[in-house]
């Protein structure tokens, strides 16, 4: 479990990088087939709560 979690904390953390760049970047060509219904931003809390929920 616990590299689980560590994997998922690492995943989190790419994430945030990934959210950082795209806000800097600020280009709609990453929107055109973006594979969520909800803001990444959204999908980076949502993995955060659902960690925090199985720790």
């Amino acid at each position: 479990m616990e590299r689980f979690k560590f994997a998922l904390n690492v995943m989190i953390e790419a994430m945030m990088q990934v959210s950082q760049e795209w806000e800097r970047i600020d280009s709609n060509q990453f929107a055109e087939k973006y594979p969520f219904d909800t803001d990444f931003i959204e999908v980076i809390h949502r993995v955060i709560e659902w960690r925090d929920h199985i720790e």
